[in-house]
């Protein structure tokens, strides 16, 4: 059974500030409405939608339509003669997406998307990121402790990425708050970023690290709220 973990979509400045909790459902997976079945609206699979009604069905109602496996094949009994599957919860298109990834991932992450730079505060998180034993599997659980650690590690990931690049010479603008973001985002998450995730990142660029006088640390705090963020802390 998979664990229910709270995720995150931006952290402010040095403070672990959660916009977003996500509970994610429980249940057995191998049912779904077909297709890849890892898609979310928005990402690049494409693959969370539900098929269309059957014809003569009324298309308005709000019940979900049969997964495939519960509709469609053979059924199967018990030996008192009822259903196997009839009382077998189903779970969401998608509902195991989103776990945190082990630190045995984490360690060639980071740098895979900083351009090979590896923090040196990764060195001494395995704890922290919850890294098992040697012949022993856990999932890791996210926690404040591991979040507050997800951002040092990046904001120091983040600063060797910003210090030479001339384009984080110059104080983020509105506009090029919005293009880097967005690049960012694309990069660390591996998917398109909504609109929505793009604005908050950009106002986090240009407003949420005012006080910070250096640009070259304002782009990086941008970069490591970023890449705290769910989309690159779970898959």
């Amino acid at each position: 059974m998979r664990h229910a973990i709270p995720t995150t979509t931006t952290l402010l400045g040095g403070t672990l500030g959660l916009l977003t909790v996500l509970a994610l459902g429980l249940g057995p997976l191998g049912c779904g409405f077909g297709g890849d079945g890892l898609g979310f609206p928005g990402d690049d699979n494409g693959g969370g939608s539900a098929p269309a009604a059957p014809a003569g069905t009324d298309s308005t109602s709000s019940a979900p339509p049969a997964p495939l496996c519960a509709s469609t094949g053979k059924a199967y009994t018990t030996f008192d003669g009822s259903s196997l599957t009839g009382s077998r919860a189903h779970a969401s298109t998608g509902a195991d997406r989103a776990r945190v990834k082990p630190y045995s991932a984490l360690v060639t992450e980071y740098p895979r998307v900083l351009g090979g730079t590896s923090p040196a505060l990764l060195d001494g998180a395995a704890a922290t990121f919850g890294e098992s034993p040697d012949r022993w599997n856990e999932e890791p659980q996210a926690s404040a402790v591991m979040l507050y650690t997800a951002y040092r590690v990046a904001f120091q990931g983040c600063l060797e990425t910003t210090k030479d690049d001339a384009k984080y010479a110059a104080a983020p603008t509105d506009a090029t708050a919005s293009t880097e973001c967005a690049a960012m985002e694309r990069k660390f998450w591996s998917r398109t970023a909504t609109p929505e995730e793009t604005s908050a990142c950009a106002a986090f660029a240009t407003t949420g690290t005012a006080k910070e006088t250096d640009p070259r640390r304002r782009w990086a705090y941008t970069c490591a709220s970023v890449l705290t963020a769910a989309g690159f802390l779970t898959d």
